[in-house]
């Protein structure tokens, strides 16, 4: 690899051992959003309307939204 070259990958926990062997010399740097982000985003998406309004109600919209930030945290 040439010393210019930048890399970006974005991974799963499982092959971070893989990532290491293979590049050696590369720099780590976590990156994670801030919290209320993630629910500040999916709140904005869920506003949206979709293509199908009617298909959510608020138990649904309450699942997701307490869901997946919760999901991201975990990762």
């Amino acid at each position: 690899m040439s010393p210019n070259t930048q890399l970006f990958l974005a991974k799963k926990p499982h092959i971070e051992d893989e990532i290491a062997r293979s590049f050696s010399k590369a720099v780590r740097i976590p990156i994670s959003p801030m919290d209320g982000y993630v629910k500040s985003y999916l709140e904005m998406r869920l506003d949206g309307g979709g293509t199908r309004p009617n298909a959510m109600d608020d138990r649904l919209r309450g699942d997701i939204v307490r869901a997946i930030p919760m999901r991201i945290s975990e990762m």
